[in-house]
Formats: C-alpha cells, structure tokens, sequence
C-alpha cells in the first residue's frame, strides 16, 4: 500500500487551498487512490490528479513547491528538475556553502533500488573530473536517502542544435577522455545517451550513473540475461544480456552511436518494436554516415564504423583511442587507429612464436656459415619454392568469371560482405604480383603471362567495387608493359560497365516511380524503395529525379523531392542549375502545392542549406500559420537555412522583424523582444503573413518566458490599439475590416489563453467568447474555452465545448479526445472514457502520451492485462518514457501475483 498518505493529505489541502481543485475533486482523487491502493498498485495522490485530468504537472509542481521549501536544515528547494523512476531531482539552494545545487532524493523504499541509489553515490564521490558531474553531499532525511551534486546551467545534448560537425567531435572527444578517466578507475557507465551528457559553457558533463557497475562489484542488482540501459544506444553484447562482456568497450560504442546521432540527425538502429532494434543492433550494418549527410567526411564516418564494430576485437580497444583518432580528426592529422589496431592483431597472433621466429633467425646464420655450394643448392631449392608459392596463391585467386555471377545476382549494388571479400581477393591478387616482381628480378622474365593476367584481373575486379582510382592504376601498368590491346579493351569494358549501371539504375528507378504513381504502397515498401534510390549514385539518376518533379502525380513528386533532398549537395547540377536552386522554382509556386510537398521541400532546402531559400521558406511557413502542424514539423530544417541580414547600416522594420523571428525560433527571446520593439518603432502597423501585430509576437514572448502578466500587458496594448483604429475609421472602413477581425481574434485568443495560465479563468472565457463571435470554425478555442470550464469545476458546459470542438474539426483531433476522456473521467464515466482514448490513439498512434493515459485508466478499472499492453506500447515509441517503465513494472507485479493466486 502506498505510505506517503500524510503528504499525499497536505498536498491535496494545498491544491483546494490554492482553488485549483475542489473539495468533490479531492475526495474523488482520494477514493482512486484508495481503489488503485487495493489492487496493490503503488501510486500517489499526484499522479492519481494528473491521470484523472484534476491537475497538469505544473500544477503539481507548483503545490509541491508552496509544501516542500526546506529538505532538512541545509537545503532550500527551488524548482523541481526532473522525475525519474527512482528518485526526483531538485534545484536546490545549499545555505552553508551559499550556492545552488541538483538534490536527487529517493523516492522508493524497496532494498535493491536503495542499493542501486548507494552505489551510484560511491560512484560519483570516486570521479573528480572537469567533465564529469561533482558530487557535493549524501545523506538521510526523514527515512530517505539524498545526494547532492554540482548545478549545471545548460542544456541536455540533446536539446542542442545547430552544431557545426568539428563541435560535435570536439564535444564527443571531450566525452570520450572523460570515460577514459571513468575506465581507469575500474567503472563502466552502461547508459551513455545524450539526455545523459549536459553541455554548459561548450563544456560537457557526464551525469546519471545510476545503471553504472564496478569490475569489483559482485552484486546481484542485475541479473544474467537483463538488458540494462537504454536500448538504442546499447552494444551487442548489452542487447544480448551478457552482462560479463559488458566493458568499457560497451561504452565506446555508445559514443559512436552518440556521434552518428548527432552528425546525422538520426539513430543508426530504428525500428518500430523493441525486438527489430535488437535484431538490426545484433545482424545489420548501419548505413555509413557520410552516405546521408554531404558535410561529413569519409574519415569521420570510419572512426564510427569503427566504434559500431559488432565484435569487441575490431572495435576500439579504449575510450582514449576513440578520442585520440577524434583529436586527430581535429587537428587534420593521419588516423592511425587502423595502423595502431593492425600491429596490435599481428602482434598477439604471433607473440606466442617468437621462439619460432629465433629458430628460424639461427638457421639463416647456419646457412650464412654454410659452404658455397650449400648456398647454391640453397638458392636452387628457393627458387623452385618461390614457384611453388606463386602457383599456390595463383591457384587460391578466385577467377574473374565467378565474380561476374556473384556481382550479376546483384546488380543494384553489391552488399557489404562481397565487397569486403572482393578487396580481400584484390589484396590477394596484389600479393601475387609482388612476389612475381621479386622472382623475375632474379630469374628473368619467368611468369610473363600471369603478370600479364593479374593485371587484368585487378582492373576487372577494382572496377566491380567502383575503385576508379586501382582500375587506372591497372590500365596504366599494362600499357607500360607493352599491352596496349588489352588496356584499349579494359578502358572500353569500364566505359560500357558505367554506361550499363546507370541505365539499370534508372531503370530501376523508373519502376519505383511508375508503383508509386498506381498503387497504394505501404510504409515499409515506401522507405525501401527511398532506401534503395538513396544508394544509387546521384550523377546516374538526378536528370530522372528532376524530370518528375512537374507529373500530375503527387506522390511521384513527392519521392523525387525527399530522393534530391537526402542525396544531393549543393554542388551538384542538372542543366547548369543546381539542385537547391531547382527545388527553391519548385517552392515559389506553393500556393498551388500540397501540405506534404511543400513539408519535403523545406526539409530538402534545408538539408542542402541553400541560403537564398530562407524567405521563401519562412512565407510559405507562415501560409499555414504558427500554431499549425506543418509549421512545427519543418521548424528544424528551417534552422538549418543560413539568414543573410542585411549588412546595411539602416535596417528596415522587416529586417528587424526577421531578426526577431530568428531569436525566436532559437528560443531567445530577450534578444527577439528588442528587435520586435525596434521593428515596432520604425513601422507600428508592421505584422506578418499571419496579421499577427508586432506587439502580440512580444506578447507571445513573454508567454514563453512565463512572464504572463507582462504578456497580457502587451496583448492589451495591441486591444487598445484596434478599438482606437475601429472607431477612426467608422463604417466606411469595409476595405480594412477583414484585416482588423484578424488581428481582433488573435489578441483575444492569445490573451485568453495567459490569462488562463494565470487562473484568471472568468477573464480567459470572457477572450474565448469574443474570439468565437467572429471565428466559429476553429476547434482549438471551443478546446481551450472547455479546459477553463473545467478548471472552474464547470463540466457539464466544458463537456459542450469540448463536443462543439468535435463537431468543428469533424472529428480529426486526438486532443480533443483526450481533454473529453478527462472531463468523462472526473464524472465518473469511465467507459465512455477509456473509448475517447482508444479513439485520441487511432487518430494519432505515435503518441506514447496517449497510451500511457489509457493505461492508467485500464489499470485503474483493473484491466491489468489491457493496461500491460498499453504500457509497453508507449516504451516501444518513447523508450525513454520514465513514467511508463515504473507503471508497467507495477502492473507487471499485479498480473504475477495474479497467477501465483491462480496456481494456489
């Protein structure tokens, strides 16, 4: 049974106290609880609140904050940071070191998570380094365990972007040097993640040791067979459970899926179910770095490949030779890691024969000591075994025409494990021609026509594996040997095999257009044709993709845009244009192309970073609005398209203005509140393509700073502003009107909705009402309105709104559904709750949120199996998702003690 009743009491006080719940709210978050605590499910009064819809998460903070001000007589709490499933973390002002610090406290009691707590503690008291995260004090308060630790100012890894490649590796280099020092004292992390890793002042932290283990440990916290960490991130042996093989070359591969997912933008393993990201962790090859982003360099993408090595004996040794190859990366030095790793294998392979090697070093004196004639026999026997030793390794080298079959079967493009079996065989055919060279400087011309023939074959070879540079190499030494013949028909041959490739290449492309254009392929059809092309060279298909972006078929242009935007550089050309400047004539005309087109154009236009597209991108954002889907989901290639300002002394309003939606975009929002104000001053009836004022885009700032009041100061200053301009220009004013009722609506929307965070909810639905006079076609305000009804304890008119809001969008957004199945929930209607929740997840099945939610609810009306598979679902989609994990480790308790029943 849950045991913090005593605060679960005074923090349900508190919330009626601060009338953000009633008396009747209380006893029914009162009652869950009690029902949950029945079944034995572990669960507070607060997050009974936030399932049930009573409350948010703010709102919970808020009130724990006005309770929780002091931890013991040392520490005075300022905010809660985080939850986790163990513990949760303040921020902390320490009063007898007078500094500000991270208080992790535990929050559960059970033995082997306060183990777990305890040697996390030893862990990080033994590490004093710069770029890992300092531990400052432990201890027991009120029968629970804390630790504090030094505060970062920054931000999670990855919360960051717009990084340059060299600070990425300079940031993974830092990381890597810190877990060399973390190595050495015998501790292997097991959770390295970029949520992980806290960047302040371009400093790295390393943080969060909690899954961390010893060499020394003998402890049982995890079990053979457990997968411990997180997963895509998690090394072969970590996926395979083998808990003695995890080492620090676990966590060295972590680091290079770190530094994949930040060059790339995308995690090297995906998949939509836990058991297909282990299986491609365990059986695929990622696709090389350098093959999807232009802008980094092929000896990058092989200091990963070489961190992402399946088996440890190829991967880097240490975290400090990853990092040493990064610093040298850095610094434009050779990588020598390949070298470093080669005489490393030759060494252990042959250290236990050094006393073959001495043998054989005193027989070379013997024979040196030997008579002359001893040496000539010598020399004879030599000589007839340096031919033996040709003809054998002639006799090994695999034979042109079994290549050809082998490369015909796959005529797209040759796997990996051929490719590497091919190199081996040219390295082989190498071989042979160093030992023919050595044998004809002594004997001749022995061995003419096999010298001849290995040439040949290499050539062949070289140019299967697309080696132009070994081919002409080839081609070369048989002209200078005299074959003029053969290298006129190796040059022809080479000719026709790039002429060949390209037509099957196009082809090929060809029949993915021509099924995408009459068929309705499935996701998975979808990506593996894109896969597909994307391997394709872009000089064989760029004409092909170019011509189909004017078809009457949307979904062909569609492809060919994502194809051009995945694949193509900024160098590359068809018909003196290039391609970013092809995709930007294609945007011009966006009025007349469709949401899906113009969301592939912008993310093209941004990964090519094409600098002149950053207006037109920004107006055909703003067509669909600031608070629409298509504007969120391109935000991030919009940040990657570089603004040119104008470098004039005399900026206009619009220079201003543009300067400000950049600072906003980048969430810095001091700097875009000045240059909203300048762009104010030059022209007070600026707004954009939305007629959003000037003044309700500092509004919104200070929205977004939570400094409501100061926003609602703004948004009434822009209010005061229309009813003057109404009352100028009267009833003869039809030709601004439109204009006027746009920007009447949004100050009141926008004003409506502060006001609501402020709880002023009379004066927010008072906005609403006004809104919906003039504009009844949006289900966002009919949305909002309802949640302030129901703030205000109101739910029989916040049922109406929110079914109105239903009506409007005809039923198309999940979030109306959900803010429904709260609203039936806190009338006890449970039923009809749990289906509004099954109907918010049909509309939207990505969202882990959503599943969570209806687990809850299944878990509550004891459908523990139900709940279990929500639960698991939404750790499939979000696998990071803390709160799902400690839910389905509660239901998976319930449905075990369950059977135990059962078999009794």
């Amino acid at each position: 049974m849950y045991q913090n009743t005593k605060f679960d009491m005074q923090l349900g006080h508190k919330a009626v106290a601060l009338r953000m719940i009633s008396t009747q709210q209380l006893s029914q978050a009162l009652q869950l609880q009690k029902t949950m605590c029945k079944t034995h499910t572990q669960i507070s009064l607060a997050q009974c609140m936030i399932q049930s819809g009573m409350m948010n998460m703010a709102q919970i903070r808020e009130v724990c904050h006005s309770l929780v001000d002091r931890w013991g007589q040392r520490y005075r709490i300022m905010s809660q940071l985080g939850e986790g499933g163990m513990g949760i973390v303040y921020k902390a002002q320490d009063m007898v070191l007078k500094r500000i610090v991270a208080l992790k406290v535990l929050r559960a009691s059970d033995t082997e998570d306060v183990a777990r707590f305890i040697q996390e503690v030893r862990i990080v008291a033994d590490l004093k380094h710069p770029n890992i995260v300092r531990l400052i004090d432990f201890g027991k308060h009120e029968d629970k365990y804390f630790f504090t630790m030094e505060y970062i100012e920054g931000k999670p890894l990855d919360k960051l972007s717009n990084l340059s490649v060299r600070k990425i590796v300079s940031i993974v280099e830092k990381v890597a040097q810190a877990m060399h020092f973390v190595h050495r004292q015998g501790i292997v992390h097991r959770d390295l993640k970029p949520a992980n890793i806290m960047i302040e002042n371009s400093e790295p932290k390393v943080m969060d040791f909690g899954l961390a283990k010893t060499t020394r440990d003998q402890s049982k916290l995890s079990q053979t067979g457990a997968m411990i960490g997180t997963l895509y991130y998690m090394a072969p042996e970590q996926v395979h459970g083998q808990l003695d093989h995890i080492d620090a070359q676990s966590d060295t591969y972590a680091l290079g899926v770190i530094l994949y997912q930040l060059l790339t933008g995308r995690l090297p393993f995906a998949g939509n179910s836990i058991s297909q990201v282990a299986e491609q962790i365990l059986h695929r090859q990622p696709i090389l770095a350098h093959k999807i982003s232009s802008r980094i360099p092929q000896g990058l993408s092989r200091i990963i490949g070489k961190a992402l090595e399946k088996d440890k004996s190829l991967r880097y040794s240490s975290a400090a030779e990853f990092g040493d190859d990064l610093a040298r990366f850095l610094r434009g030095d050779p990588l020598r890691s390949k070298n470093m790793y080669y005489m490393r294998s030759v060494w252990m392979r042959y250290k236990k024969k050094m006393a073959f090697f001495v043998g054989v070093i005193l027989s070379i004196f013997c024979l040196i000591a030997a008579t002359v004639v001893w040496q000539r026999i010598a020399e004879s026997n030599k000589f007839s075994h340096i031919k033996t030793n040709i003809h054998n390794k002639l006799a090994k080298v695999v034979p042109v025409k079994t290549w050809q079959e082998i490369v015909n079967e796959h005529a797209s493009f040759l796997p990996r494990h051929i490719k590497k079996k091919l190199e081996t065989d040219i390295l082989a055919n190498l071989q042979c021609i160093l030992d023919i060279e050595k044998a004809r400087t002594i004997h001749g011309g022995i061995f003419e026509n096999e010298y001849r023939d290995l040439y040949i074959k290499i050539a062949i070879k070289s140019m299967y594996i697309e080696n132009d540079s070994l081919t002409n190499t080839a081609i070369g030494k048989l002209l200078e040997l005299g074959y003029q013949q053969d290298a006129q028909k190796l040059k022809e041959q080479v000719i026709k095999t790039k002429k060949d490739k390209q037509k099957y290449n196009t082809t090929r492309l060809e029949q993915y257009l021509r099924e995408i254009s009459t068929k309705q392929l499935t996701p998975e059809i979808y990506d593996e044709y894109l896969t597909q092309v994307i391997m394709m060279p872009i000089g064989h298909i760029k004409k092909k993709l170019v011509s189909n972006l004017k078809p009457k078929n949307k979904s062909v242009r569609i492809f060919c845009i994502e194809v051009l935007g995945r694949l193509a550089s900024r160098s590359a050309e068809v018909d003196g244009k290039s391609i970013g400047e092809i995709l930007l004539t294609q945007l011009k005309g966006h009025s007349k192309l469709s949401p899906q087109e113009i969301f592939q154009l912008i993310w093209a236009l941004g990964r090519l970073k094409q600098p002149a597209s950053h207006k037109l991108v920004y107006d055909a954002r703003q067509s669909f609005g600031t608070y629409s889907g298509l504007w969120i989901e391109t935000q991030i290639p919009f940040n990657w398209i570089p603004f040119i300002q104008n470098t004039s002394k005399q900026k206009t309003a619009g220079d201003w203005y543009r300067i400000a939606l950049a600072a906003d975009q980048q969430q810095k929002y001091d700097k875009a509140i000045a240059a909203y104000l300048k762009c104010y001053t030059l022209d007070p009836n600026y707004a954009d393509y939305t007629r959003n004022p000037v003044l309700l885009s500092v509004a919104l700032c200070y929205y977004c700073k939570r400094d409501y009041k100061t926003g609602i100061q703004y948004a009434d200053r822009v209010y005061e502003k229309l009813v003057a301009e109404k009352k100028q220009w009267g009833e003869n004013g039809n030709r601004k009107r439109k204009k006027w009722d746009t920007e009447w609506v949004q100050v009141h929307y926008n004003r409506g909705i502060m006001h609501a965070k402020l709880e002023n909810y009379d004066q927010a639905i008072s906005d609403y009402n006004e809104y919906l006079k003039r504009n009844k076609k949006w289900e966002g305000a009919y949305r909002s309105r309802g949640m302030a009804w129901k703030a205000k304890g109101n739910l029989q008119k916040a049922l109406q709104d929110i079914n109105k809001a239903i009506e409007v969008c005809k039923g198309r957004v999940p979030n109306c559904y959900d803010v429904r199945a709260g609203i039936y929930w806190a009338m006890n209607k449970r039923d009809l709750a749990v289906k509004d929740m099954s109907q918010a997840i049909k509309l939207n099945p990505q969202a882990a949120r959503l599943f969570v939610r209806r687990g809850f609810f299944q878990q509550s009306l004891n459908k523990l199996h139900a709940a279990r598979s929500d639960y698991e679902t939404a750790l499939q989609l979000q696998p990071g998702y803390g709160y799902a994990k400690v839910q389905l480790n509660h239901v998976l308790r319930l449905i075990q003690g369950m059977q135990k029943n059962e078999q009794k």
